[in-house]
């Protein structure tokens, strides 16, 4: 059933409504984890139906919406999980190396560029906070 969620993604008529049902799925607590498990390849094959030429526009930026809605973990981040931003972050990775031209022309540079420096931004405040033991500035 999910196949058909991730298809309708591709068609204006049904991506929207699509785009609700699986929202119910990313944000529930207890299946968020089953939902990015099952649709994550799926997920990035159907990135690379959408963002074919004849795609509709309004399909695209509805699903890089939802990719964003994903990445901050809905409308006020009541969602936002480390779970569903690596789930967004590899969709849209993997669609990038797979799909290099589609990617190039696509409307996900921007969002991708969000995520990644988000993830820096993270990875250096870890740092920050990671006390260092052992370092020749540390040793006496």
């Amino acid at each position: 059933m999910k196949n058909h969620f991730l298809v309708a993604l591709c068609y204006q008529h049904f991506s929207l409504p699509a785009i609700r049902v699986l929202k119910k799925f990313f944000f529930h607590p207890e299946l968020q984890k089953k939902a990015i498990g099952e649709c994550l390849d799926f997920f990035i094959r159907t990135l690379g139906l959408i963002y074919q030429p004849d795609t509709d526009e309004a399909c695209k930026e509805n699903l890089r919406e939802f990719l964003e809605l994903l990445h901050e973990g809905g409308k006020e981040g009541e969602h936002r999980s480390e779970a569903l931003r690596e789930f967004v972050y590899k969709v849209i990775k993997e669609f990038a190396e797979e799909n290099q031209k589609f990617y190039q022309d696509s409307n996900l540079i921007e969002l991708m560029n969000v995520v990644v420096n988000e993830r820096r931004g993270d990875i250096f405040e870890e740092e920050r906070m990671t006390p260092r033991t052992g370092s020749a500035a540390g040793e006496g």
